[in-house]
């Protein structure tokens, strides 16, 4: 995603008078608000940035009791896994190109590298960390504004990062050090083409079902981030891509919008090239819709693989 900024709040969720609404102070914590809209972060590091979305309500994400001094909410990726937990510090942050004076908790982002620096008690180490807002007193919540918390307001391409299938994040190679996250804007190319690269932030899509939508079925966005099957006989609502995994409603799944698919349990018997359209119940089919609409969705390659790439829908008179 292109961005105009680094290192702080990307959306949130506001009220018809812009207040923001995503963040609410209860007698038990702070509850990060989810409905309808999605919390979106980057986070730098070095000359990387990380796209995080935040896309269900976490009750008590930064759970009570506080105490009645001022304390700064934040997220935290860590810098090993990529997983997102939420932390609380009492120290104020701050941002500058040298070091400040060491304190327990201190969060200083280095202006010089990129990167958020949180003191432990014997040196600097290295976070990922953006701030959601600031406890005044312990009582009274101020969120953080869209935009970057540390005054870098140049523009990047931020991703999400890459998880394999066993929910390891997957990190570039860097023998000084660990090494930064391949994310869905890194720079990819496959061995017999290594000169030309790609970027999976065109491949692939995020998003919550609004009912059940099988694996390998076309799927249209009905509303922000939210899915459905895509049928032929609604012409409203044109396919964006096909479901990589079954979703069920409720569920934030992926799909694949351009690319090759393999399914194993496909046994296409039409010529390879044979055109593939949007179905009936959203199923892809070779059979060409002759009412209602009418969507080029990819060609065959395989008995068990497709070439995604979807064109305009047509409505049919």
């Amino acid at each position: 995603m292109k961005l105009a900024f680094r290192q702080g709040i990307v959306r949130y969720q506001t009220d018809i008078n812009n207040t923001p609404t995503f963040l609410q102070l209860t007698g038990s914590g702070v509850n990060l608000n989810i409905s309808p809209d999605s919390t979106v972060l980057t986070f730098a590091h070095g000359e990387t940035n990380y796209l995080f979305e935040e896309n269900q309500t976490v009750t008590n994400a930064w759970p009570a009791p506080f105490d009645p001094v001022d304390q700064w909410l934040y997220w935290d990726l860590d810098v090993i896994t990529g997983v997102r937990t939420f932390g609380i510090t009492k120290i104020a942050p701050v941002d500058s190109h040298n070091a400040p004076a060491p304190v327990i908790d201190r969060h200083w982002f280095d202006l010089q590298t990129k990167k958020m620096m949180v003191f432990t008690g014997a040196r600097y180490v290295e976070k990922l960390r953006v701030f959601a807002a600031k406890l005044d007193d312990g009582g009274v919540l101020i969120p953080y504004s869209i935009g970057t918390q540390s005054g870098l307001n140049t523009s990047n391409q931020s991703g999400m990062i890459l998880f394999d299938d066993e929910l390891n994040a997957v990190k570039k190679f860097n023998r000084f050090g660990r090494g930064e996250f391949l994310t869905t804007e890194s720079p990819l190319s496959a061995q017999l083409s290594r000169i030309v690269n790609y970027k999976l932030e065109y491949e692939i899509k995020e998003a919550k079902a609004d009912e059940f939508i099988p694996m390998f079925y076309c799927v249209s966005y009905v509303d922000y981030n939210l899915i459905r099957l895509t049928k032929n006989t609604i012409a409203n609502y044109p396919c964006v891509g096909i479901a990589s995994e079954d979703m069920h409603i409720g569920e934030s799944r992926s799909f694949i919008t351009s690319g090759h698919i393999r399914n194993d349990l496909w046994n296409w018997s039409a010529p390879v090239g044979t055109k593939l359209f949007v179905g009936q119940t959203g199923e892809i089919t070779t059979t060409i819709p002759q009412l209602f609409s009418i969507q080029e969705i990819g060609t065959i390659v395989s008995p068990d693989t497709i070439y995604v790439s979807i064109k305009p829908l047509i409505k049919l008179q």
